[in-house]
């Protein structure tokens, strides 16, 4: 075989193991993170620069996008906010969502950080690189928040979807309303998948990587408030 041929091979296989992986992440949960980390280990002892992947931060990324759609929806849904569709702006849709990408990626940084001190106390043991990893592959199943919900919104319901506006329209009112059902769900399974993927990469019983998950959550709360209170700080000085 060439070596043009098996470069462009390389990427292929690449990625079918990639996808075959987080499938199984989400049809045997404990059998797909196992087989990830095992490929991390194998990559790291050959030396490769960043044996976790670069998909790991990518659904991180997404992961955090689809939070801040989730947020949009639900405070609008149930009355947080009081802005109208008027006041809606489509530069401010995709703002929040590359915020949501930045602070995601931040508390994955630093969950791998902290993480391990705290399945340390739990009685296990895991690697930052590890915890990222498992961060990312818990983010999966929010692909489908970005792929499939939010042009589902966009053309059934459309800005009212992110706004406090009630869509006038029976469909596009209970399409509203079963899209955040759905949006809610999927945050949930990611959440699931987490407690699951840390429990193991640590090697501790799921009862005690709940404690992970709840730091994890704290760690992703904290830096949204930080931001937040930062931002009205410096908004206020100004």
């Amino acid at each position: 075989m060439s070596a043009t041929g098996a470069s462009t091979r390389a990427p292929r296989v690449a990625a079918a193991h990639l996808g075959a992986t987080l499938r199984s992440v989400l049809v045997s949960p404990r059998a797909g993170f196992d087989a990830a980390l095992r490929s991390m280990a194998r990559k790291d002892k050959a030396g490769t620069a960043l044996p976790e992947g670069i998909s790991t931060y990518v659904l991180g990324a997404v992961g955090g996008a689809a939070l801040v759609l989730l947020w949009l929806k639900l405070s609008g849904l149930i009355g947080l906010r009081e802005d109208s569709a008027r006041a809606f702006e489509w530069w401010f849709l995709a703002a929040g969502c590359g915020l949501g990408v930045i602070l995601a990626l931040l508390a994955q940084a630093i969950w791998g950080a902290i993480g391990a001190r705290v399945v340390a106390r739990m009685g296990g043991s895991a690697s930052p690189r590890a915890l990222r990893l498992v961060w990312g592959a818990a983010a999966f199943p929010q692909v489908a928040a970005l792929v499939l919900l939010l042009p589902a919104d966009l053309l059934i319901v459309g800005p009212d979807s992110f706004t406090s506006r009630v869509p006038s329209d029976a469909v596009a009112a209970v399409w509203a309303a079963l899209s955040v059902a759905i949006a809610v769900a999927l945050a949930v399974w990611s959440l699931c998948l987490f407690v699951i993927g840390v429990g193991v990469a640590a090697r501790v019983k799921v009862s005690r990587s709940l404690a992970a998950g709840a730091a994890a959550t704290m760690c992703l709360a904290l830096i949204v408030l930080a931001f937040r209170f930062g931002a009205v700080a410096i908004v206020g000085s100004g």
